[in-house]
């Protein structure tokens, strides 16, 4: 027994020991342990709180705004520098950008664009953006710079199709039919079933009914002008529901 109990009182000792030792490392640890814990759900507060202010700004200052109103242009503009890294500047980027274009200032939509492009950091809002820059280099007549856009495009399974028909109105546009019908051929096996393909079916048959000049003619008349498509897409809205939808989600999340 006393091999034991002096056994038992030497560990004692170095558990004593040992606490003496270390108890000031035990116990900043866990004050730091404390305080990182704090931080994080601090920080998930705080951007929380920014992210549901980002999006009522965005729906008071862009989806309230009559943007025929160069005030108020002027007030998406500040809002878009001012949101410089966050989704709200690409989004309230695509709205301006469609008044314009349906003002017919398409190099002022373009400008626009591709300065808001990489706000989001989201890969796909970003190939979006892209999708709208092409289409107004197309109107713009700027073919080389139409293709590079589109040739940057990174989620290439998602917007096949776009892209291939896009190519097609730039090599129409340009006047090389044959190129523009191999695109249109091309871009409708991309497709998936729920894509909408009756423009660009309608656009590689006229080019295939007739060669030449008259095929043109024919292709003109069911083709719509790329910036005109672009002020008819709805991405724009579908954002600006989105945009409601997080205000909404916020708002609730918050209470």
């Amino acid at each position: 027994m006393d091999v034991f109990e002096a056994d038992a009182q030497q560990r004692e000792e170095e558990l004593r020991k040992w606490w003496h030792d270390n108890w000031k490392s035990i116990a900043m640890g866990v004050v730091l342990a404390f305080v990182i814990i704090t931080a994080i759900f601090w920080y998930r507060d705080y951007t929380r709180k920014i992210r549901y202010q980002n999006a009522v700004d965005f729906y008071g200052v862009v989806m309230n705004a009559n943007l025929a109103d160069e005030k108020n242009v002027a007030e998406v503009r500040a809002f878009i520098s001012e949101h410089d890294n966050d989704v709200y500047s690409e989004l309230a980027a695509l709205s301006l950008a469609k008044q314009f274009v349906s003002e017919k200032k398409y190099q002022e939509a373009a400008d626009l664009l591709n300065g808001s492009l990489g706000a989001a950091k989201d890969s796909i809002l970003d190939d979006i953006v892209r999708l709208r820059i092409a289409r107004l280099d197309i109107e713009l007549r700027k073919f080389d710079d139409a293709a590079a856009v589109l040739n940057a495009v990174k989620n290439t399974d998602s917007f096949r199709f776009e892209v291939t028909s896009l190519k097609g109105d730039a090599a129409y546009a340009s006047g090389d039919l044959n190129a523009a019908f191999k695109y249109y051929d091309e871009a409708l096996s991309y497709a998936k079933a729920d894509e909408d393909t009756t423009v660009v079916k309608m656009k590689r048959d006229s080019l295939n009914a007739v060669k030449g000049v008259p095929a043109a003619k024919n292709a003109a008349q069911v083709t719509e002008p790329a910036a005109e498509a672009a002020v008819k897409d709805t991405v724009a809205e579908d954002a600006a529901e989105t945009a409601a939808k997080t205000v909404e989600a916020e708002a609730s999340a918050k209470q």
